[in-house]
């Protein structure tokens, strides 16, 4: 009987010290992808949404003045639209990251 319960506490102690590594290795996975999305997301705050109203508006002007074609603005346009939803995926992927995280770590940060 003595026996079992050593087996028990044993084979116990080896499950605990599992969880507790893949626990472990789990935050720091959401860590390392929340600290990716969020480097990602303040990129394209930094370099490119900022900037993107100015170019929208210089590119408005240039096209009403006839300094550039309505297929060139609208190109453009195309373009504007694609960095908006490329940041708007970045601002998605940041908001997963960190709620991943938060579940990894059983609280908010």
């Amino acid at each position: 009987m003595a026996k079992h319960k050593r087996a028990n506490r044993r084979h116990a102690t080896i499950a605990a010290d599992y969880a507790e590594r893949e626990l472990q290795r789990q935050v720091r996975a959401a860590a390392g992808n929340y600290a990716a999305a969020r480097k990602t997301l303040l990129v394209f705050e930094q370099e490119s949404v900022g900037k993107l109203a100015d170019t929208l508006a210089l590119t408005r002007e240039a096209f009403e003045r006839g300094k550039i074609s309505m297929l060139q603005f609208n190109l453009l346009r195309t373009e504007f639209v694609d960095v908006r939803l490329a940041y708007l995926e970045a601002a998605t992927e940041e908001i997963l990251a960190r709620f991943n995280l938060e579940q990894a770590i059983g609280g908010e940060l």
